[in-house]
Formats: structure tokens, sequence, C-alpha cells
């Protein structure tokens, strides 16, 4: 008997019930057949490659933030999947009914399907942080549409060309599944309708930017420092963690929000009185970003989950990454200022210089001249002096606020030119005499 018709006798035997799948494929290793049911290479289906994913893929990432979860949502990866069903059947018109097991290949996902699965899935599979039931996921998502986070394209059901399904159009569709595919239109008896859309497609990085993957690692840890030496400019959260690590000589899990808080206060309070440079990406071109976008703004921490009402609010907010590659970063996983799920800049960097300057943590600042040829430490008395004066913290007498600031200037930048107090006091008389009058 050849190959072929030893497998057709074996499928023969699971049509009957004669054997179970497991007997199947252990009897044609025995025989040295190949595998009954064909093996799909997963590797070879990588949704996270794609550009843009069906409805089905994007709740499916949003509910559980998994690619496997997102390739078994994606019917170019399930046609090539075959299963192994039991089903009861009938020889011919009124013949007996017999039951056995058949091959047959996937069908194409349905959100249905999904929200009928979701009550069989354990809360242990989940992790609470970064997941939601498949009606939660589905809600959110339109929620997203509806408000213009990002824009999701259809076929349209007259033109049968593929155009953008507008925000103000999404409040009044509803997901209709038949014979599964998908179709959007406001209600299910209104065949014409203007608004009927097949296969829509939503942006894939959109999505896992306002919904990011869990973190499974029991303790994250933090990427390597990037030191702020030498000219250029270093990446916004790696600022916040020098800062946090107190130039690396210290380290804490990398989703403690406690310890990036206190972090990015001090540097945004720099970048907001404009201590320190930022320079961003919008529109395909670098431009420096005002530091008055910085004052008041909300912060979405590293490995945090996103709060859904910062994403579909009026308010601008900054989104951050810690570096973990160029790669990562150049594909979206950057610093941003974020209205609505969209960067208005992204891919923010700071200053070296200024970040040096400010939390030098034992390294030497660039000494920065305040005469041709002539280093001098005017600018950091001046800043300092100027905070104080915002604070109230100032001495009211000239001599006494001299001295403080010439031994506040030796203990926090001792590789800093020092200064007189009799030079600190010419330097800040006028502004003193102005402060005192107010106080």
């Amino acid at each position: 008997m050849d190959e072929h018709n030893r497998r057709d006798e074996l499928f023969e035997r699971l049509k009957y019930g004669e054997l179970d799948p497991e007997a199947a494929e252990a009897e044609a290793r025995r025989l040295g057949l190949a595998p009954l049911r064909p093996d799909v290479d997963r590797s070879h289906y990588d949704p996270a490659r794609e550009n843009q994913w069906t409805l089905t893929m994007a709740v499916a990432w949003i509910a559980f933030r998994t690619i496997d979860a997102v390739r078994d949502a994606w019917d170019v990866y399930r046609a090539e999947c075959w299963d192994w069903i039991f089903r009861k059947w009938r020889l011919g018109l009124d013949g007996d009914v017999t039951e056995g097991w058949l091959l047959e290949q996937r069908p194409p996902a349905t959100i249905a399907v999904l929200l009928i699965g979701d009550s069989a899935r354990r809360d242990a599979d989940r992790d609470p942080k970064f997941s939601m039931t498949c009606s939660e996921a589905k809600g959110a998502l339109w929620d997203a549409l509806q408000t213009d986070c990002f824009r999701a394209s259809g076929v349209d059901h007259e033109s049968r060309e593929r155009v953008q399904i507008l925000p103000t159009t999404w409040i009044d569709l509803k997901l209709f599944e038949e014979r599964g595919k998908a179709e959007v239109r406001p209600n299910a008896l209104d065949l014409n309708s203007p608004h009927r859309y097949q296969e829509v497609l939503l942006p894939s990085a959109a999505l896992r930017g306002l919904w990011r993957e869990p973190h499974l690692k029991p303790t994250l840890t933090l990427p390597g420092p990037i030191l702020p030496t030498g000219d250029g400019y270093m990446p916004l959260t790696s600022a916040a963690q020098w800062i946090a690590t107190q130039g690396g000589s210290a380290t804490f899990p990398a989703d403690d929000i406690g310890c990036w808080r206190p972090a990015f206060d001090q540097l945004l309070a720099a970048i907001g009185s404009d201590r320190v440079r930022v320079v961003g990406t919008k529109d395909g071109g670098r431009e420096p970003v005002a530091g008055y976008h910085f004052v008041d703004c909300p912060i979405e921490y590293p490995y945090q989950e996103p709060d859904f009402d910062s994403i579909v609010g009026e308010h601008v907010y900054l989104r951050t990454y810690t570096y973990d590659s160029e790669e990562e970063w150049r594909d979206g996983f950057s610093d941003a200022l974020v209205k609505r799920g969209r960067a208005i800049w992204n891919r923010l960097v700071v200053a070296k210089a200024d970040v040096l300057e400010i939390w030098p943590f034992g390294l030497q600042p660039k000494v920065i001249t305040g005469l041709p040829g002539r280093p001098s430490s005017r600018h950091l008395i001046h800043d300092e002096f100027s905070r104080r004066v915002e604070s109230g913290e100032f001495h009211g007498v000239l001599t006494q606020e001299a001295q403080y600031l010439a031994s506040w200037l030796s203990q926090t930048y001792p590789n800093q030119p020092p200064a007189r107090v009799g030079t600190i006091k010419n330097m800040i008389r006028d502004v003193h005499r102005a402060a005192r009058s107010t106080k």
C-alpha cells in the first residue's frame, strides 16, 4: 500500500470514530508518514510587521496585548491552519448517524467568536493592568475612532474603493458579522446606507502605542544609562533616568512611578523655564520645541498603562519610553507630546550640555564663558537666585544672600569657577533690591 492510500485509510478511520487524532498521528509516525494535520510555522506569520490590522486583530490586541492573540485573529494565518473537529454526520439523506473526526480549515476570525471565547479565559491568564474584556476592548476601539485618535479605512460598499472613515461617521456605525465577514454600517436593516464599509483596516503602530504591551518580567530593569557628555542631544526619558538614578549610581524597577515622578518633575521644570533645550520631530522635520509646552504637562510614565481619558481628551500629555534600542526608537517607541493619541512632536531629545550643567553628578560640566577667554559661573548664580526669589527663599540682606550663593555654588558645582561674595553682590544688587521691596 503506497503512502497516499495509507493516509486515506487513517483519515477514514478518524472519520468513523475508530481512531482519535492523537492515536492517528501516532500511527502515522509509526508508518513513516508525514503528520496528518499540517504544521504551521508561526514565526513565518508575524502581525507585528503588518502596517494595518483588521477590526478583529485590533480588538484582540486591546483585550489581550499579545502578538500571539493578534496572530490567532489574523485571517492570513488562519487560512494555513487546520484543526481536528469532532462531528456527527449522516450517511446519505436517510442513512444512519455516525460520528468521528474531520480535518477542517480554520474559519475566518470574527469579533463574535472573540467575545464567546473571552468567557473561557481565566483571569490568571491576563495582566489586569494591561488587558480588558473583548467587549470593553471593542468599546474602547470605537471611542478612539470617534475621537480621532487615529483613522481607519474601509472599502465603500457603493464605490468599491478604499476610503478613510471620518471620526463623526463612527458615532453611528455598528459592527455586523455575517458568514465570517465583517461590515460596519448604521443599523442591521439599512443596507442602502451611504456609510457602509467592508474590509476595515486600522494602523497597527497607533494601536500598539495607545494600548501598550504588558511586561511579563517580574521586575523590569532599566536600560543602560546614556551619559550627558559631549555635544548633541539625548532622549528625554534618558535624561530623566540620569536624574532618577543620580547619574547612574542608583537603580530601581523600571515601572516604579514613585522613582520616575520627581525626576520628570525636575526635568520638566527646567525645560519649562528654558534651562534645558528640547528638539522634536514634527511633520517629518526636526525643530525646537518651546519650553512652555511642558509646563503643567500630564505625564504617562515609562511602562505605565495609559489613562484612556487622557487618550481621548483635549489636553496635550507627555508619553514616555525608556531608550532600549535605536530600532524601537525609530519605530515610534519614543518620547512624544501627544493629543488624542496622536504625536504632535515625537522623538523628543534634550541638549546634553544643559542636562550636565544642572545635574552633573560628579561629571565635569562644560564651562560656559561669561566674557571672551574668561570662564564664569554667572549663569548658574543668576538661575539659582531667580529660583530663590520666585520661591521667596532669598535673604532680605544682600550680603547674606551673596554668602549663601557663594557657598551653594562651591558645594553644588565644585568644578565650576568660584565667585566671591563681593562679585555676587554686584551681580544681583539691582534684582535683590527690587525683590526685597515686594517681599
